[in-house]
């Protein structure tokens, strides 16, 4: 890929938190996941590993930076030292969107893009935020099924729930 590819990822990172309450353009999400989607399937595993490092990075770092003001105002820790924090919690977070990268070159076949982009990018993806919910920090913030309680797929939560509101996303 090119030299601009990972901010490209950066970027529709740190895009995808606007999706989320209390910005709330849904439609953020389909648009910042085909870009990141596009950036795997025109990679090898190491720049997919990347570009998933990249993108998850602009994304916890956007869409967690409440939890600096928290670091900062209440833990009376230095603003330095709370961004510090704050990016490496995010970097941490971002090994669960980077490691589904790499692994999204290695299983699928790139004659079948249909295979990549329906099948393998939203299994790996939820198993991802599923992986993320429950290993380690237990963490189910900014789950993508988050972002579509004011969309159009508002309806299907009570059905499908935050994962399934998350496939159709993906």
């Amino acid at each position: 890929m090119n030299k601009f590819s990972p901010w490209l990822a950066l970027i529709a990172g740190a895009i995808l938190p606007l999706s989320f309450s209390p910005f709330g353009i849904y439609s953020l999400a389909f648009l910042c996941l085909a870009v990141l989607c596009y950036l795997w399937i025109k990679s090898t595993p190491r720049q997919a590993f990347l570009y998933g490092f990249y993108f998850g990075l602009g994304f916890f770092v956007v869409g967690m930076s409440w939890i600096s003001v928290s670091i900062h105002n209440f833990g009376n820790v230095s603003f330095w030292l709370t961004w510090v924090i704050t990016i490496a919690f995010s970097a941490f977070l971002s090994l669960f969107i980077a490691l589904p990268g790499y692994l999204f070159q290695r299983i699928t076949n790139k004659k079948s893009l249909i295979i990549q982009c329906l099948c393998a990018f939203p299994a790996l993806w939820i198993i991802s935020e599923y992986l993320r919910s429950i290993l380690f920090t237990g963490l189910p913030w900014l789950l993508l099924g988050y972002s579509q309680t004011n969309s159009f797929l508002q309806g299907y939560a009570p059905i499908i729930g935050t994962y399934g509101l998350s496939i159709c996303i993906t």
